[in-house]
């Protein structure tokens, strides 16, 4: 009996033996099949890869000569010698070009130089007149505004060719006739030197160029003109599944003798299995519940903490209490010392949190900056506070990080559960809310909740219920002020904004509800109706240029272009007598999205204005980089100006910066005749401001605008002889 079972499971043991052989070799040959194939693939994207860093430097290269004043100005003045010693000695001295030729718009090029010639002196016919011409044709609708070098393959006598073409340009194309430009012609050889160093490149020894498809062999095929082929890279792709075949037959043979073994081996193997696995369930269970980079509790043990029996009866008897910390101004440390030396400094934060916290607390990292603190037993509310301004006097010392010293501040709000009336979660909530009051107060001291603190929130909800009901009764009105000629004093254009009187609420000012409206994501809506009513005034007066302001968020929008243009469209309004202002902080934080809308909006006829110069970034790379037509010096550099010498200074030094980039110059804010002259004399081109006029309905606005300067009650004639 013990036998016929020793057989039996003899016989189960072998056959599932030699079943996992099969299997495992089915698998082998399956994998050796994949490999060969994924072998294939990375071989030829890495050529593949090699052909475009190659057609990418041609291209720089192209570029680098074409977009240049000085090859401007000597190419068109015929200067050979200068050709000679600048494009000639870069052909023959550079590994990047083997040939170079100088086409002119039109007729044969006279100048042409190739690698392998002894003298740097030009030489004509290098390309046929064919050639030339096709490259030509291949940049001729290449934008204005900037130089694009394209290229293509081309047979050049008996050596294949990768051709590069360019038109030769001032530092400033824009405007330019592409016609009548000369075009630099760039060629790489592929011979059989180059195309064997590209493969050893890539770990493949038999690349070659040929004219014909090779059996058993890659290749890649190299056009020209009209989708020609010219020749094809062939190659022969590793094959590392049949390594892998002939390293497993010993193996597979080895598992049969093996057999006895495997029993053993199995489960030792399983012990160990089930004592790691239960070494990385507890590291899982761990790493899940702290944070990675302070080694804090994170929001999730946070929350379970909350959770436990201890919190929830601390809780129902009134001794729980909830910090609530965030650091402030964290991102400009991000900004000047990089993310890593922010992490750095979160760190510090925590150790520092770590050590003057007492025992019963529990200290955890919620967020990128934010640190919850909770604290269970019968002092716990009277304990709070004070533990609350350690934590701000302990974050206010120095910190070092990368060699630097820094200062930071932290708003720290907390709140105390009420007994048997406020849930867990409840509590955590009121110490939020009281951190945004003690962010909000600036006071450098820990907040303790109050429900008061609820009314902003509950005012900005109202704020917000309330514009969306005006918007929709149409109970929103824009209001023009003024921008005059700084030397006339007439107006040219007048700036669109909004004024609301709400009917429950009372008058509203716009740096009240407009940031209100960005946070809900009200803005999109009050953005559009502005520019409807707008551009409905601009119909009934077509005397009239208006500028209208977009909020950062309204650029975000990815149809805004299209919906602006809609409505101008519709209405009849010509684009043209819309200026578009926006401050530099969406230029900062979305520097391409910036120049995809300006750029869009600009072709499209609006004029584009940079509001508030001065008070961000105000990077000159900017202004040259994005279609600005107007710039408004910022309010904050007027007041004062009577009797500020740097002020006055700032507002010269912006003001040549205008005119040197072409640019029409606002002075904001002006309130007295004084501050008016010296806005002109430091070469203002307009001026905005209460010393001319409050902003008005339309119809005050045209009566203002048509009456004459002597009754205009706030404009004097020092202004006109200033």
């Amino acid at each position: 009996m013990n036998s016929k079972l020793t057989r039996r499971i003899t016989v189960l043991l072998f056959g599932a033996v030699i079943a996992t052989i099969l299997t495992i070799s089915a698998v082998i040959v399956w994998m050796a099949g994949e490999f060969n194939q994924k072998s294939e693939q990375d071989s030829r994207i890495m050529i593949q890869g090699g052909l475009e860093a190659i057609d990418d430097t041609l291209r720089l290269v192209t570029v680098d000569y074409s977009w240049w004043q000085d090859a401007y100005d000597n190419i068109n003045e015929d200067n050979v010698e200068w050709m000679i010693s600048n494009i000639g000695s870069g052909v023959i001295d550079s590994s990047a070009l083997d040939l170079a030729v100088v086409a002119p718009p039109s007729g044969p090029a006279k100048y042409g130089w190739l690698k392998t010639q002894e003298t740097n002196e030009p030489q004509s016919g290098l390309l046929t007149p064919e050639q030339i011409q096709r490259m030509q044709e291949l940049i001729r609708d290449t934008p204005s505004d900037e130089v694009v070098a394209r290229t293509q393959f081309d047979m050049v006598g008996d050596q294949l060719v990768l051709l590069a073409a360019a038109h030769i340009t001032s530092d400033d194309p824009a405007g330019l006739d592409f016609d009548t430009l000369a075009t630099n012609i760039f060629g790489f050889i592929f011979d059989e030197e180059r195309i064997s160093a590209l493969g050893a490149s890539f770990l493949t020894d038999d690349l070659k160029l040929s004219s014909v498809i090779e059996p058993d062999k890659q290749h890649i095929a190299l056009r020209g003109v009209g989708d020609e082929v010219l020749g094809y890279l062939v190659w022969t792709a590793p094959a590392p599944g049949a390594e892998l075949l002939s390293k497993t037959l010993l193996p597979l043979s080895a598992a049969l003798i093996s057999f006895a073994g495997i029993g053993f081996l199995i489960a030792f193997g399983a012990n160990k299995f089930a004592e790691e696995l239960g070494r990385k369930e507890a590291e899982s269970y761990e790493n899940a519940r702290t944070d990675s980079m302070t080694l804090l509790p994170n929001r999730f043990h946070f929350v379970e903490a909350l959770g436990r029996r201890s919190a929830r009866t601390a809780n129902e008897k009134g001794e729980m209490a909830v910090i609530f910390l965030d650091v402030d101004g964290f991102k400009n440390v991000n900004d000047t010392i990089g993310h890593a030396g922010g992490d750095d400094l979160i760190c510090q934060v925590a150790q520092r949190l770590e050590i003057i916290m007492p025992d019963k607390a529990f200290l955890a990292r919620v967020g990128g900056d934010e640190f919850n603190i909770l604290l269970n037993g019968r002092d716990s509310a009277s304990e709070v506070r004070a533990v609350a301004q350690n934590c701000i006097e302990e974050i206010q010392k120095d910190f070092r990080v990368k060699g630097r010293i820094f200062r930071i501040s932290v708003s720290v709000g907390y709140a105390v559960s009420e007994a048997g009336q406020t849930s867990c979660e409840e509590v955590v909530r009121r110490a939020d809310v009281a951190m945004y009051q003690a962010k909000a107060q600036k006071t450098g001291e820990s907040i303790a909740y109050d429900k008061e603190y609820e009314s902003n929130l509950f005012k900005n909800k109202q704020v917000d219920d309330a514009l969306r009901t005006a918007l929709n009764a149409d109970e929103v009105e824009v209001y023009y002020q003024p921008i005059v000629n700084a030397q006339s004093g007439k107006m040219e254009v007048a700036e669109a904004l909004v004024h609301w009187d709400s009917r429950n609420l009372g008058p509203m000012s716009p740096a009240e509800f407009i940031p209100i409206a960005e946070e809900s994501g009200l803005i999109g809506a009050l953005g559009i109706y502005v520019f409807q009513k707008v551009c409905e005034d601009l119909v009934k007066h077509p005397d009239l240029k208006v500028s209208v302001n977009l909020s950062p968020v309204q650029l975000l929008d990815p149809l805004l272009v299209e919906n602006l243009l809609s409505i101008t469209k519709r209405t009849g309004v010509d684009n043209a007598r819309i200026e578009l202002e926006l401050t530099e902080g969406i230029v900062v934080s979305h520097p391409s999205l910036a120049r995809e809308k300006l750029n869009a909006l600009k072709t499209a006829g609006f004029s584009i204005v940079l509001d508030d110069f001065g008070t961000g970034f105000s990077s000159i790379g900017y202004l040259r980089q994005l279609p600005f037509d107007k710039l408004k010096i910022d309010r904050t550099f007027i007041r004062g100006i009577e009797s500020n010498v740097e002020a006055q200074n700032l507002m010269k030094s912006i003001a040549s910066l205008g005119r040197a980039l072409d640019l029409t110059v606002v002075a904001e804010g002006v309130e007295t005749s004084v501050q008016a002259n010296l806005a002109h004399m430091a070469g203002c081109n307009q001026i905005q401001g209460y010393y001319f006029s409050r902003s008005l309905p339309i119809e005050d606005l045209v009566q203002w605008k048509n009456s004459d300067l002597d009754d205009h009650p706030t404009t004097q004639s020092t202004l006109l002889r200033a």
